[in-house]
């Protein structure tokens, strides 16, 4: 048997979310591959909840190598990537931690530089790009477009 109930956004939420009013979003958060240069800002809905975006999807292939506390959901990077940025391009993360930008940056064919203060932030982005860009060149090295390894510096 189905119902016609309609469902609230709030019914999405986890308990814990239900308290931030933000959640209280109508409409369905942003697929970051819709997004391009011509997607308006105010279209761009980023309160994905828990159960929308589970911490499996969240975290996807790399960015669990190492929990970091000052990470941000690459979903979110990859939405203004594609808004701002086009394949080709060169992107900075002056303060690039675990490398998030960095990984997103690859997956997108943008080239990255990054930069931390931490010499193990810098040894876990290089670990983390390399895995990338192994993945995008092995099968066509010399394909066009592809991007260059980032740059990451202490």
């Amino acid at each position: 048997m189905t119902s016609n109930a309609k469902v609230s956004p709030t019914d999405l939420c986890t308990s814990e979310e239900r308290r931030v009013a933000a959640y209280d979003c109508v409409d369905p958060p942003t697929l970051p591959a819709a997004v391009n240069g011509d997607t308006p800002l105010d279209q761009l809905c980023l309160n994905w909840t828990e159960k929308q975006l589970p911490e499996r999807e969240r975290t996807k292939h790399v960015h669990r190598l190492h929990p970091y506390l000052g990470k941000y959901i690459p979903q979110l990077v990859e939405v203004f990537l594609r808004k701002y940025v086009s394949a080709g391009d060169t992107v900075l993360d002056p303060f690039c931690g675990s490398g998030t930008t960095l990984v997103q940056a690859n997956e997108l064919g943008v080239n990255s530089i990054g930069c931390d203060i931490s010499a193990f932030n810098v040894l876990l982005c290089k670990v983390k790009t390399a895995i990338e860009v192994a993945k995008s060149v092995l099968p066509s090295a010399a394909k066009a477009g592809q991007p260059s390894s980032p740059t990451v510096r202490a």
